[in-house]
């Protein structure tokens, strides 16, 4: 498309810990998140409790640009210097980080040219605030092929139809993803009086309102792909 990469300023650290090296008050069997300003940690477990991943994000001092590098404890630890103890545990748990400069692009609206098409992060590059990036390679994966199968069906093996309908189906919830994972940013990072808005936002819901404002991103099925 010959656009550059969105270079977010968003710098995310990932680190594996062992079970036994984890606070055990802390080794709950749930994605867990804990929010500041300009930055935010997440930890869960991996391999049935055996180890928990953990992952911090922070806006960087820097210029960034798009990469993929070891870190350095130095510098996440002076990115949290300020958050509260029991968090700030978690900060000094790992021997090494990999360091990810993040990038997105902006959503564009043509993924086929010709008899080549676009899938995944090819298509849609997005930001990792809603984890959903190896998530809709595998429905782009899923719809390509209903769409070739569809107009299949339709008569004949029609290339251009099918990545017509394939592309069709795709573009605006790609997109909704790419823009919202950046809203999610903002919206984890929030400080002042965006925070006291973020939290009244938050505060109280049941799960079930929760569940209902991710239902347009949850419930994707098969069934309804080509809608």
């Amino acid at each position: 498309m010959g656009d550059d990469a969105r270079v977010s300023g968003h710098v995310v650290y990932r680190a594996v810990v062992d079970k036994q090296d984890f606070p055990a008050d802390l080794q709950w069997n749930a994605a867990s998140i804990w929010v500041g300003p300009n930055c935010h940690l997440v930890h869960y477990p991996l391999r049935g409790g055996e180890q928990y991943n953990v992952v911090v994000t922070f806006h960087s001092r820097d210029q960034e640009e798009w990469s993929v590098r070891e870190g350095s404890r130095e510098e996440v630890q002076s990115y949290f210097e300020g958050i509260c103890p029991r968090a700030r545990k978690l900060i000094d748990l790992p021997r090494d980080w990999k360091r990810w400069a993040t990038a997105d692009r902006e959503p564009i609206g043509q993924w086929t040219f010709g008899r080549a098409t676009l899938l995944g992060d090819a298509a849609h590059p997005t930001l990792q605030y809603l984890a959903q990036g190896a998530c809709m390679a595998l429905e782009d994966a899923v719809t390509l092929g209903e769409a070739l199968r569809a107009t299949a069906a339709a008569g004949g093996h029609r290339f251009d139809k099918a990545f017509e309908l394939y592309q069709r189906s795709r573009i605006a919830r790609t997109a909704r993803i790419v823009l919202s994972a950046r809203e999610m940013g903002r919206i984890f990072h929030a400080k002042g009086v965006e925070r006291l808005v973020r939290n009244d936002l938050w505060q109280g819901r049941t799960p079930e309102r929760f569940y209902d404002a991710m239902e347009w991103l949850y419930g994707w099925k098969v069934e309804n792909c080509l809608a």
